[in-house]
């Protein structure tokens, strides 16, 4: 790992700052638009130092605390002592991408240690089926280290414990470190990336008075999204249609479940408990003045109508 630098960190907030100071294997995924959690965008703000803080759930929490425990358990399991790297360790040769390892072997290894409260995004003990990002992710290390395996060890609803075996990419890691280059020139010029979903829009594009004409783009999706919209209406159509034929097979036989001629249930259609609400314009008419002092404003937020 010669040609990798150790950045000393001492504290959380020294850590945090040293994640912004390139593409770390956490956000290996995202940066590539292949995240179901992070978006491009998201990541670019956060490197810039303009995002809102993180805050941190209970599955991370219970992640911080397990980890140890978790990478024991694959040394038991391996017969390989795992080591530790006292900081973040940053490439001098693509000086853009840092990395937090959970640890390494003595016969080069990447080692990463995962909690999951549930096992269907895993595959079988072993093989390298693991979810698109933590493969992202150990690939990061290993285009970092050059080590050509990462070892993936998670323990799965706190008793299941697994280990797999991911093989390094060559062709993948140029890839890659292209794609880096280009997103962390963005972050250096402030030049952020486009936004890839509707969040992304919500939350970093800002509100603007004004016309704007539409491009062939925006038509093109227009004429579809109005298409789309009627299939729906005709869909929601057709399911009320067939929703009442089935109803009124049930009210004609008296009766509140459908069965097959097994006897097995297929549809019940039972009279539930009724609600209980706040009647809000009562209140509001006999007791304006308590009512005016626990209104709240939100956020303002944006209406979207196709005319």
């Amino acid at each position: 790992m010669s040609n990798l630098r150790v950045l000393p960190i001492d504290t959380e907030a020294e850590w945090l700052t040293a994640r912004r100071t390139g593409i770390g294997g956490s956000d290996a995924a995202a940066v590539l638009g292949l995240s179901r959690y992070r978006t491009p965008l998201q990541v670019y703000y956060e490197k810039i130092g303009e995002a809102p803080a993180q805050i941190e759930n209970t599955a991370m929490k219970m992640g911080k605390l397990l980890e140890p425990v978790v990478l024991q358990l694959y040394a038991d399991e391996s017969g390989r002592e795992v080591r530790r790297i006292p900081g973040l360790i940053q490439s001098t040769d693509y000086p853009f991408m840092v990395a937090s390892l959970d640890g390494y072997t003595q016969d080069s290894r990447v080692v990463e240690a995962k909690t999951s409260g549930h096992g269907a995004d895993w595959g079988d003990d072993g093989t390298d089926e693991i979810p698109t990002e933590y493969i992202l992710q150990v690939q990061h290390y290993m285009a970092m280290t050059g080590f050509e395996v990462a070892d993936v060890a998670v323990l799965i609803s706190g008793r299941d414990f697994r280990m797999y075996e991911v093989p390094a990419d060559p062709e993948l890691h140029d890839m890659m470190r292209q794609r880096f280059a280009e997103f962390w020139a963005r972050v250096e010029r402030q030049e952020p990336p486009e936004p890839t979903c509707q969040a992304d829009i919500l939350r970093y594009c800002k509100a603007q008075e004004g016309h704007v004409i539409a491009t062939s783009e925006a038509l093109e999706a227009l004429s579809m999204l109005r298409k789309v919209r009627e299939d729906i209406q005709a869909l929601e159509s057709r399911k009320d249609e067939l929703q009442s034929a089935i109803m009124a097979c049930l009210a004609m036989g008296g009766g509140d479940t459908l069965t097959d001629c097994q006897g097995k249930a297929l549809v019940t259609w039972k009279t539930t408990k009724p609600r209980t609400t706040f009647d809000t314009k009562t209140f509001q008419a006999e007791h304006p003045d308590l009512y005016a002092k626990y209104l709240r404003e939100g956020e303002p937020g944006r209406r979207f109508l196709v005319k």
